[in-house]
């Protein structure tokens, strides 16, 4: 029997929660080790949590006993949900997967938030940071999408999708 008003979702529609769901999942529960094992005050995902972040990689990369080859990846999907969650719950966007993106043999590298104009990378971001320091913050990148994405696209995306259940 055929119901005409039965909507099924694309599987890119269901794709995105998915994703979206999933890193929102990670992003609270690394925040959640952090502050328990680091004693570290988080309020909220937002800047002054990329911030902290961003130093909290730095030291890793400075305390001489990183290993690039075997602990990078394992890092950058650690630390990659809570940069993307920072991002998306304060610019909105939308989660997507790109194969474009993944690298490593790791899933969650492909997965980005887009924009109309713009699609950012929070794990690549991630990863540059361990590869290259400072010079590609997650603290920069955070500040370059705070200027990229436009208060009129945030305020119409809070209105329209920022309040819909993950």
């Amino acid at each position: 029997m055929r119901n005409s008003k039965l909507t099924i979702p694309t599987p890119r529609d269901s794709t995105r929660k998915i994703i979206a769901g999933f890193i929102k999942s990670c992003a609270e529960d690394h925040l959640d080790c952090i502050r328990q094992r680091e004693n570290i005050h988080f309020d909220g995902f937002n800047r002054a949590t990329v911030v902290k972040i961003d130093r909290m990689i730095e030291n890793l990369r400075g305390a001489g006993d990183y290993d690039p080859t075997t602990e990078k990846m394992p890092l950058v999907n650690f630390f990659g949900p809570i940069l993307g969650e920072c991002v998306y719950r304060s610019f909105g966007g939308q989660w997507t997967y790109s194969q474009d993106f993944a690298h490593g043999g790791m899933y969650m590298t492909g997965c980005a938030i887009q924009y109309p104009h713009l699609i950012v990378n929070p794990f690549g971001r991630v990863s540059k940071q361990f590869e290259n320091g400072v010079s590609d913050s997650i603290q920069k990148f955070y500040d370059f999408i705070e200027i990229a994405v436009t208060p009129e696209f945030i305020e119409n995306w809070r209105k329209n999708v920022g309040n819909e259940k993950r």
